[in-house]
């Protein structure tokens, strides 16, 4: 009789990483994965005028850094959003092709104690009811319902990008957009020239806005991450307000 067959090496590697990219946040109880329609109808039910009092972006001490984002209510409610490898598909995403993302929200008592792990607040800012949860939300939405972005990529389309993306397209709003660049053609932000110029104007007014260790770690992230695409992201975003 055959024994089960030898793991080839890439599954090895799959199945040594998992235990990283896979927390005990994936297998706790009380955690509600973000699926678009339905979550406006369930989760989201009567906290239509919840209102965000701060955000923070954390990131974990313990590799691989893993960051999410904790929103701070003005009723002294808190709320994470991560996002994950789906835990029942992580081979895939490692090895194969990658699956939806295991975008989540959970409720939070004190983030800096079991069973969260140990994190730093690396930005914050403060909202003062200003932006409230359901703009959060559409922000996922608006992440799931894009075919890039919403399979999990571990380089890519990953816990970082998913926590900067709502970071920037929340500070978005201290920008004074009529002082910027005015763009008559929209596609004109595909041209690279033009997207610098406009980037760098926004940049400024960010820097003008934004506490001083946020916009070091906004900077910082821009140069690895999303500086390609950003000023279609705002842009849109923008545009939809």
């Amino acid at each position: 009789m055959h024994g089960p067959p030898a793991l080839r090496k890439p599954q090895l590697l799959a199945s040594n990483r998992a235990s990283y990219i896979v927390s005990p946040h994936a297998r706790r109880a009380g955690i509600t994965r973000t699926r678009f329609p339905e979550i406006y109808k369930t989760w989201y039910r009567g906290k239509e005028n919840f209102k965000i009092d701060r955000l923070q972006h954390r990131k974990e001490f313990a590799p691989p850094y893993h960051e999410c984002i904790l929103l701070l209510l003005d009723d002294n409610s808190k709320y994470r959003f991560d996002r994950r490898i789906d835990p029942e598909q992580i081979a895939d995403a490692l090895v194969y092709t990658s699956p939806d993302a295991y975008d989540t929200i959970e409720s939070v008592d004190d983030i800096e104690k079991h069973p969260h792990s140990a994190s730093r607040c690396i930005a914050e800012l403060g909202l003062n009811g200003h932006v409230d949860i359901g703009w959060i939300l559409n922000i996922c939405h608006g992440i799931q319902k894009s075919k890039q972005a919403r399979p999990y990529s571990l380089p890519v389309f990953n816990c970082y990008f998913f926590s900067w993306t709502i970071v920037c397209l929340v500070a978005r709003r201290l920008v004074v957009w009529e002082s910027l660049p005015k763009i008559d053609d929209y596609n004109s932000t595909r041209n690279e020239a033009m997207s610098k110029y406009f980037v760098n104007h926004l940049l400024t007014q960010l820097d003008e806005n934004l506490p001083a260790s946020l916009f070091k770690e906004l900077r910082a992230s821009l140069s690895r991450t999303i500086p390609k695409h950003l000023p279609e992201l705002l842009l849109k975003a923008a545009r939809s307000d």
